[in-house]
């Protein structure tokens, strides 16, 4: 299924789509989940965004996490082989982080932050620039699309 994750033998372009298009499949599973059992909160802190919001939401927040993964992954590779294992520890500390602003996106974000990680360790195996720029570019897609969205949405459900 998600075998492709694991091949940087591939087209970028294809590999940052799929990867998208995975981690939004998944977390709109995930987020139907909550809606069913009535666990989504009547506001989150997405509420009112401004045009900013979006520019920095989708771009400096990717940016600074993915730093934030090089500076998880790298010290971890000192002693743990598994790309795998890293990949779960930095989504576990992703999710937290993103649990302590919203506890839905702390939900929500863990598998997506497997998917950087994992991204992150396969393409720095060709490069560093790579390993950089691929999973911050899947974060960029999921980030713009989502709050865009809301974004948009807030002006028609007022």
């Amino acid at each position: 299924m998600m075998f492709f994750l694991y091949n940087n033998n591939q087209s970028i372009v294809q590999y940052i789509l799929k990867s998208y298009l995975v981690c939004v499949s998944v977390s709109v599973i995930i987020s139907f989940g909550l809606f069913c059992f009535e666990l989504i909160p009547e506001e989150s802190p997405s509420d009112n965004l401004g045009i900013i919001d979006v520019i920095g939401g989708s771009l400096i927040s990717p940016a600074i996490e993915t730093i934030g993964i090089y500076l998880i992954i790298k010290p971890l590779g000192l002693f743990l082989n598994s790309y795998k294992v890293k990949s779960i520890i930095v989504a576990s500390i992703f999710s937290y982080l993103h649990f302590l602003v919203s506890p839905i996106w702390g939900v929500t974000t863990f598998f997506s932050f497997f998917v950087f990680a994992v991204s992150f360790s396969v393409w720095t195996m060709r490069s560093d620039r790579l390993g950089m720029l691929v999973p911050f570019m899947i974060h960029f897609l999921l980030n713009f699309s989502s709050l865009i969205f809301v974004y948009i949405s807030q002006f028609y459900y007022q």
